[in-house]
């Protein structure tokens, strides 16, 4: 398997995100909460720690944005101890890729 730093490094997908753009690896851009617009939406929100589907949230109103943060921030904390929640292009009819 992969060396313990490694699995480290990709503990948090925030921190995934930075290596793997500084890599050069093609991304989502990431989208701030604070500042997301009607031409953001949908949006994906997604707890940084942890996976299958805990905290995450598909935001399709910017209206709900606010309380879908705070839930799924909720959950992210309430399952993997950790809070922090991001934001992203929602891709409808995605397919799950793993790097």
């Amino acid at each position: 398997g992969p060396p313990v730093k490694a699995i480290e490094l990709m503990a948090s997908k925030t921190r995934a995100k930075e290596l793997m753009a500084g890599a050069g690896v093609p991304l989502l851009a990431a989208v701030d909460p604070a500042t997301a617009a009607e031409d953001d939406l949908p949006l994906l929100l997604k707890a940084a720690a942890g996976g299958g589907g805990r905290g995450m949230r598909i935001v399709r109103d910017l209206g709900a944005l606010p309380g879908e943060l705070l839930a799924a921030a909720a959950e992210a904390a309430s399952a993997f101890g950790d809070g922090e929640v991001f934001a992203e292009p929602y891709v409808e009819r995605g397919r799950h890729v793993e790097v």
